[in-house]
């Protein structure tokens, strides 16, 4: 393992990025009904993401150091992978949207889309979530197993 201390700050900037997006998914009212506006939840996810980018990354490349003993994929690589794919689950609905938009920039295609087209979207996600998310868990058995 690399350096345990950039791994620990790695981790610790994830871990804030995910409590971040998790407190502004949840629905806040203000004192008189109404709802917190949409910049702001935006502004605040935008900034969880900024945490979570070097965040993994300092996960990623303090962890991917192979000692000279040993050859092989880190553990932090799985850690990595299913992190994104906590993240991304966090940040679904936006990466959608994105997504969808582009998709209609690219293609000329009308808007709003059609219901078919949003869920083809939002499965495809899901699929490649849940292909991060078992690429990761798969690494770090293996690694546990083959030590």
């Amino acid at each position: 393992m690399g350096e345990p201390l950039s791994v620990l700050f790695g981790g610790s900037l994830v871990a804030l990025a995910v409590a971040l997006g998790l407190v502004t998914n949840r629905s806040h009212t203000r004192r008189n009904g109404d709802a917190v506006p949409a910049l702001r939840r935006r502004m605040l996810r935008a900034a969880a993401a900024l945490l979570a980018a070097p965040g993994l990354y300092i996960i990623l490349v303090s962890g991917m150091g192979i000692a000279p003993t040993e050859s092989g994929i880190a553990i932090q690589l799985g850690l990595g992978l299913m992190l994104f794919a906590g993240i991304w689950f966090i940040f679904r609905r936006e990466v959608v949207r994105y997504q969808l938009w582009a998709a209609s920039a690219i293609y000329d295609l009308e808007r709003p889309l059609d219901p078919a087209q949003v869920k083809a979207a939002e499965t495809l996600g899901l699929w490649i979530r849940s292909l991060l998310f078992l690429s990761g868990l798969f690494i770090i058995v293996l690694r546990l197993i083959l030590r």
